[in-house]
């Protein structure tokens, strides 16, 4: 009778570790879940900025060559300012 009551507290004891790894695994899974979903975010808006300050140089520079294309003005200078690619672009136009 001991061995038997013994038996099934180490069981009890053994299924309370089984449950609290159960535990312990769907915390983390959900934490990972959460941090990717962050991740993602933080990379889509990353990729936004870029993309904006990119389109942004080359909507002006695309400006800049209409209003010459529609006035002869060849006295037009394209002004983006921003030290990149997109700069170079303009200053090669002028």
């Amino acid at each position: 009778m001991v061995l038997e009551q013994k038996y099934t507290e180490q069981s009890r004891t053994i299924e309370q570790l089984i449950q609290m790894v159960h535990e312990l695994n769907l915390e983390l899974r959900n934490t990972v879940y959460l941090l990717l979903a962050i991740m993602l975010v933080a990379g889509a808006e990353t990729f936004m900025f870029i993309a904006n300050h990119i389109s942004k140089g080359l909507i002006s520079l695309r400006n800049t060559i209409m209003e010459v294309e529609a006035s002869d003005d060849l006295s037009r200078i394209a002004t983006i300012g921003t030290s990149d690619e997109v700069d170079s672009l303009a200053a090669a136009f002028n």
